[in-house]
C-alpha cells in the first residue's frame, strides 16, 4: 500500500531538494533524529509537523500520505496552469 510508503517520500523530498537530514531539521525546527525517524517510520509526525513538511517540500499532505498529487500539482510544489478558460466563471 502506498501509504506505508510516506517515510520513503519523505527522504525522496529531501533528496530532490538536495538537503541532508541536518538542514531540514533546522528548517522545520526540530532535531536531525527525529526527522530520521520520520524518514525511518520509526515515529510519526503529527498532523501540524506534517503540514510543515509539505509546505517546506511544496507538496500536498496527500502526497505524502498516500503518494498522490491533489488536483492540479506536481512535485516541487509547481501548478499545473491550464490554458483553457474554466467554464461557469466571469
Amino acid at each position: 500500500m502506498k501509504e506505508k510508503e510516506w517515510g520513503k517520500r519523505l527522504e525522496q523530498l529531501r533528496e530532490q531538494h538536495g538537503w541532508t537530514k541536518k538542514e531540514v531539521s533546522y528548517k522545520l525546527g526540530f532535531t536531525e533524529n527525529t526527522y530520521g525517524n520520520y524518514e525511518r517510520q520509526q515515529s510519526s509526525p503529527s498532523l501540524y509537523t506534517l503540514m510543515k513538511i509539505a509546505d517546506l517540500y511544496g507538496v500536498t499532505l496527500d502526497y505524502i500520505v498516500f503518494g498522490v498529487y491533489q488536483h492540479g500539482r506536481i512535485p516541487g510544489g509547481k501548478s499545473k496552469k491550464s490554458t483553457e478558460p474554466q467554464k461557469g466563471r466571469n
